[in-house]
Formats: structure tokens, C-alpha cells, sequence
């Protein structure tokens, strides 16, 4: 990845787990100059010219990982356990456990300076900020362009929270609003779990009683997923 180039703070860390980000209609490389219009053929970019992008060996600057802890990032991965790991590296295993211990306090204090980064330097910018696109969507387009700052706006109009269950007061006209309006719908879901239709339909019911045209839409828009049967739903963003 060009880091030096690239403006990683401008990037979130999907964009940077996934190997490609979004310039207005297209999906660009990180690694490259490579851009096109289809989720599928980036996937398929980063997937046959930069290894899926594999950050655990990136080059640049920015990955300030040793040899060795390369090597433990790629056998964490890999899913083996701590003890196989121990024994094809000769350590002990709870060498291993500290080592993932080590990395874990990493990533707190990571993740709490660039909270305080972002809170100093552009506390006035979240309502200029797009909302995250789903990873499956396959064009990009004006719909999406969607600021904080208008989510805020469209999601106080539509929904009602008196009753204290979140309820869509009326269906939005216009496809930008259909998807704000979605991104908070999606909130509800929980991750990790699978849906039969009707557990999703009783879901979504309270929300808006035409449960049917929300499920639908968050599969179409890639808040969702489904089997083609159509017999369960889960999350996917």
C-alpha cells in the first residue's frame, strides 16, 4: 500500500481491512491506481494482485510489526490455537497467551488515540461525514451520498421514539432517504445471528406494518443477506 501517498486518516479501517474504498462512482485500490464500477471486479483485484490485501506484510511505513510478530498475525489468522502455535514455533503456550495479551493492549491504545485524534482535530466535521456504504453494493451512486448530518435530519422526521420501540411514522419518497432511513432499521438487527423469515418479519413488523417491503430492501440495498430459499436473514453490515 502506498501509505505515503495515501491519506489514511481520510480512510476507515474497513476500507483498509478490505483493500479498496470508494471515490465517488467508483471503487479504487488502495494498493494501486486500479478503479472501476463493480464491487465484484475490485474484490476480485485485490484478491488476485495483492493477496486479499494482506496488511500483516504490507511494506509501508506504517506497519511497524517485526518479523516475529508477522509471523504470529499470520498463524492468529491461519485460526490455529495457542498450543499449536507454541509447539511449531518451541514456545510455551502461555508465551503465546501473553503475546495475544501484548497485541489486545495494542489495539486499546490504538484505539483510544485516534478517538482522542478525532475528537482534537475534527471534532466540527462529523456533519460533513458520509455514512459507511455497504461492502455488497454493487453500484455507487448519489443514494448514498449521505451526510451525518442529513441522517440526522431524515431519521428525526421519519421515526417516531415516544413510545420508546422505534417506529417508522410513514415510507420515505426518494431512494436517499429510503436508505438513511434503512441504516437506522439495521441497528435493530443483531449481529451474528440468523433469522428464519418469519423471526425477521417480527422484527421488523413493529417498526412499519409493511414489514415485507423493509425486508426486502435491506437485502436489495446489502444491509442483509438471505439464503435462496428465502428461509433466513442475517446481517451483513
Amino acid at each position: 500500500m502506498d501509505g505515503e501517498k495515501m491519506d489514511l486518516l481520510a480512510m476507515t479501517l474497513a476500507e483498509l481491512k478490505q483493500g479498496w474504498h470508494v471515490e465517488t462512482d467508483d471503487y479504487c485500490c488502495n494498493y494501486c491506481n486500479y478503479r472501476c464500477r463493480l464491487l465484484s471486479d475490485i474484490q476480485q483485484h485485490v484478491a488476485d494482485q495483492h493477496q486479499g490485501a494482506d496488511l500483516v506484510h504490507d511494506t509501508t511505513r506504517y506497519n511497524t510489526l517485526t518479523d516475529k510478530q508477522q509471523r504470529l498475525f499470520t498463524l492468529f489468522a491461519a485460526g490455529k490455537r495457542d498450543k499449536e502455535i507454541a509447539e511449531e514455533l518451541q514456545l510455551s503456550p502461555s508465551t503465546i497467551r501473553h503475546q495475544k495479551f501484548t497485541f489486545r493492549e495494542r489495539a486499546k491504545q490504538a484505539k483510544y488515540y485516534l478517538a482522542t485524534f478525532e475528537k482534537t482535530f475534527f471534532a466540527d466535521s462529523s456533519a460533513d461525514r458520509l455514512l459507511p456504504i455497504p461492502p455488497t453494493t454493487e453500484i455507487i451512486d448519489d443514494r448514498f451520498a449521505i451526510t451525518e448530518a442529513e441522517y440526522a435530519a431524515i431519521t428525526k422526521k421519519y421515526f417516531k421514539f415516544t413510545t420508546g420501540t422505534l417506529r417508522l411514522s410513514q415510507w420515505p419518497n426518494g431512494e436517499k432517504k429510503i436508505v438513511a432511513i434503512l441504516h437506522r432499521i439495521i441497528e435493530e438487527v443483531a449481529r451474528d445471528y440468523r433469522y428464519s423469515e418469519a423471526e425477521i418479519d417480527q422484527l421488523i413488523q413493529p417498526i412499519y406494518f409493511d414489514y415485507a417491503i423493509v425486508r426486502r430492501y435491506l437485502v436489495d440495498y446489502g444491509f442483509m443477506a438471505r439464503t435462496p430459499d428465502g428461509t433466513q436473514y442475517w446481517r451483513i453490515f
